[in-house]
Protein backbone atom coordinates (compact mmCIF):
# COMPACT_ATOMS: atom_id res chain seq x y z
CA UNK A 1 0.00 0.00 0.00
CA UNK A 2 1.73 3.50 -0.84
CA UNK A 3 0.78 6.02 1.26
CA UNK A 4 2.57 9.41 1.70
CA UNK A 5 5.14 8.47 4.04
CA UNK A 6 6.49 5.37 2.01
CA UNK A 7 7.11 7.37 -0.91
CA UNK A 8 8.63 9.83 1.65
CA UNK A 9 10.80 7.23 2.71
CA UNK A 10 11.74 6.09 -0.85
CA UNK A 11 12.60 9.83 -2.27
CA UNK A 12 14.93 10.16 1.62
CA UNK A 13 16.65 7.10 0.62
CA UNK A 14 18.02 8.54 -2.66
CA UNK A 15 18.65 11.67 -1.47
CA UNK A 16 20.55 10.02 1.42
CA UNK A 17 23.36 9.00 -1.35
CA UNK A 18 24.93 12.07 -2.17
CA UNK A 19 26.49 10.18 -5.53
CA UNK A 20 22.47 10.11 -6.72
CA UNK A 21 21.49 12.53 -8.51
CA UNK A 22 18.04 11.27 -9.11
CA UNK A 23 16.03 8.44 -8.62
CA UNK A 24 12.71 6.96 -9.31
CA UNK A 25 10.12 6.07 -6.25
CA UNK A 26 8.14 3.35 -8.30
CA UNK A 27 4.73 3.09 -6.38
CA UNK A 28 3.80 -0.73 -8.01
CA UNK A 29 -0.17 -1.61 -7.55
CA UNK A 30 -0.86 1.63 -5.90
CA UNK A 31 -3.66 1.90 -7.55
CA UNK A 32 -3.49 6.08 -7.48
CA UNK A 33 -5.64 8.25 -9.32
CA UNK A 34 -3.44 11.17 -11.08
CA UNK A 35 -4.83 13.79 -8.48
CA UNK A 36 -3.93 11.02 -5.65
CA UNK A 37 -0.08 10.96 -7.02
CA UNK A 38 -0.11 14.96 -7.31
CA UNK A 39 -1.13 14.62 -3.56
CA UNK A 40 1.75 12.61 -2.87
CA UNK A 41 4.53 14.48 -4.54
CA UNK A 42 2.78 17.57 -3.42
CA UNK A 43 3.23 16.29 0.44
CA UNK A 44 7.04 15.25 -0.24
CA UNK A 45 7.44 18.96 -1.91
CA UNK A 46 5.55 20.05 1.76
CA UNK A 47 8.29 18.12 3.55
CA UNK A 48 12.06 19.12 4.72
CA UNK A 49 13.20 16.94 1.43
CA UNK A 50 11.54 19.79 -0.59
CA UNK A 51 14.43 22.16 0.33
CA UNK A 52 17.13 19.78 -1.70
CA UNK A 53 15.12 18.36 -4.29
CA UNK A 54 12.47 18.69 -7.12
CA UNK A 55 9.69 15.77 -7.61
CA UNK A 56 7.92 15.23 -10.73
CA UNK A 57 5.11 12.66 -11.08
CA UNK A 58 4.58 10.10 -14.06
CA UNK A 59 1.39 8.10 -14.03
CA UNK A 60 0.24 5.54 -16.51
CA UNK A 61 -3.23 7.31 -16.76
CA UNK A 62 -1.75 10.80 -17.78
CA UNK A 63 -3.93 11.98 -20.94
CA UNK A 64 -2.62 13.34 -23.90
CA UNK A 65 -2.90 17.07 -24.33
CA UNK A 66 -0.94 18.10 -27.47
CA UNK A 67 -1.53 21.99 -27.50
CA UNK A 68 1.26 22.96 -26.29
CA UNK A 69 4.99 21.18 -25.48
CA UNK A 70 4.51 22.19 -21.73
CA UNK A 71 0.88 20.23 -22.29
CA UNK A 72 2.31 17.20 -23.58
CA UNK A 73 4.96 16.73 -20.78
CA UNK A 74 2.38 14.36 -18.72
CA UNK A 75 1.53 12.11 -21.23
CA UNK A 76 4.88 11.33 -22.21
CA UNK A 77 5.53 10.66 -18.51
CA UNK A 78 3.29 8.05 -18.50
CA UNK A 79 4.68 5.13 -16.43
CA UNK A 80 3.34 1.16 -15.86
CA UNK A 81 3.04 1.92 -12.80
CA UNK A 82 2.87 5.27 -10.55
CA UNK A 83 6.11 6.49 -10.04
CA UNK A 84 7.72 9.71 -8.57
CA UNK A 85 11.07 10.80 -9.84
CA UNK A 86 13.40 13.27 -7.25
CA UNK A 87 16.08 14.86 -8.66
CA UNK A 88 18.82 17.12 -6.94
CA UNK A 89 17.73 20.73 -7.23
CA UNK A 90 21.47 20.98 -7.58
CA UNK A 91 21.37 19.42 -10.68
CA UNK A 92 18.71 21.11 -11.89
CA UNK A 93 20.29 24.35 -11.03
CA UNK A 94 23.60 22.99 -13.16
CA UNK A 95 21.51 22.38 -16.20
CA UNK A 96 19.72 25.77 -16.21
CA UNK A 97 23.17 27.82 -15.71
CA UNK A 98 23.83 30.11 -18.85
CA UNK A 99 26.72 29.44 -20.56
CA UNK A 100 29.46 31.56 -20.29
CA UNK A 101 30.47 34.84 -22.15
CA UNK A 102 31.83 34.00 -25.86
CA UNK A 103 35.43 33.15 -26.45
CA UNK A 104 36.93 36.42 -27.41
CA UNK A 105 37.23 35.09 -31.13
CA UNK A 106 33.95 34.24 -30.74
CA UNK A 107 33.21 38.28 -29.33
CA UNK A 108 35.46 39.45 -32.63
CA UNK A 109 32.79 37.20 -34.89
CA UNK A 110 29.77 38.93 -33.51
CA UNK A 111 31.19 42.40 -33.79
CA UNK A 112 32.42 41.72 -37.28
CA UNK A 113 28.95 40.54 -38.71
CA UNK A 114 26.31 41.84 -36.29
CA UNK A 115 23.62 40.09 -38.59
CA UNK A 116 25.09 36.81 -36.57
CA UNK A 117 23.40 37.57 -33.57
CA UNK A 118 21.11 34.86 -32.65
CA UNK A 119 18.46 34.79 -29.96
CA UNK A 120 19.67 33.27 -26.73
CA UNK A 121 19.02 29.19 -27.23
CA UNK A 122 16.19 27.29 -25.21
CA UNK A 123 16.47 25.82 -22.56
CA UNK A 124 17.29 21.79 -22.70
CA UNK A 125 13.86 20.91 -20.89
CA UNK A 126 12.46 23.14 -23.51
CA UNK A 127 14.13 21.81 -26.75
CA UNK A 128 13.34 18.24 -25.00
CA UNK A 129 9.42 19.40 -24.78
CA UNK A 130 9.17 20.72 -28.25
CA UNK A 131 10.76 17.61 -29.52
CA UNK A 132 8.53 15.01 -27.67
CA UNK A 133 5.92 17.24 -29.21
CA UNK A 134 6.74 16.75 -32.71
CA UNK A 135 7.22 13.80 -32.38
CA UNK A 136 3.88 12.85 -30.64
CA UNK A 137 1.78 15.15 -33.46
CA UNK A 138 3.91 12.77 -36.19
CA UNK A 139 3.26 9.30 -34.56
CA UNK A 140 0.11 9.40 -31.85
CA UNK A 141 -0.98 6.05 -32.95
CA UNK A 142 2.13 4.46 -32.45
CA UNK A 143 3.03 6.03 -29.55
CA UNK A 144 -0.18 5.02 -27.57
CA UNK A 145 0.29 1.45 -28.88
CA UNK A 146 3.58 1.18 -27.57
CA UNK A 147 2.18 2.56 -24.35
CA UNK A 148 -0.96 0.40 -24.10
CA UNK A 149 1.63 -3.20 -24.92
CA UNK A 150 3.57 -1.77 -21.62
CA UNK A 151 0.28 -1.37 -20.29
CA UNK A 152 -0.55 -5.15 -21.25
CA UNK A 153 2.38 -6.49 -20.28
CA UNK A 154 2.30 -5.09 -17.08
CA UNK A 155 -0.99 -6.59 -15.92
CA UNK A 156 0.20 -9.84 -17.32
CA UNK A 157 3.06 -10.06 -15.03
CA UNK A 158 0.99 -8.78 -12.27
CA UNK A 159 -1.33 -11.54 -13.21
CA UNK A 160 1.24 -14.03 -12.74
CA UNK A 161 2.87 -12.66 -10.06
CA UNK A 162 -0.78 -13.01 -8.28
CA UNK A 163 -1.54 -16.86 -9.43
CA UNK A 164 2.19 -17.76 -7.99
CA UNK A 165 1.53 -16.38 -4.84
CA UNK A 166 -1.65 -17.92 -4.56
CA UNK A 167 -0.49 -21.21 -5.66
CA UNK A 168 1.31 -22.10 -2.03
CA UNK A 169 -1.98 -21.38 -0.48
CA UNK A 170 -3.84 -24.15 -2.85
CA UNK A 171 -1.34 -26.62 -2.55
CA UNK A 172 -1.11 -26.05 0.98
CA UNK A 173 -4.83 -26.72 1.16
CA UNK A 174 -5.01 -29.84 -0.92
CA UNK A 175 -2.22 -31.22 1.38
CA UNK A 176 -4.12 -30.80 4.19
CA UNK A 177 -6.71 -32.71 3.50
Amino acid sequence: MCTPATALDGAARIIADPRAVMGMVVLPRAGLSPQALRRVRDTLLASPLARVLAVADFHPDAQADLTTPARAVPWFRRSPDPTLQVVRLSLLADLRRPPGPPSLADQAALLADLTALKPAPRTVSDQVAARNLDTARAAPDAIAAAVAAIHADRDRTYARLDAAARAPDAAATASSR
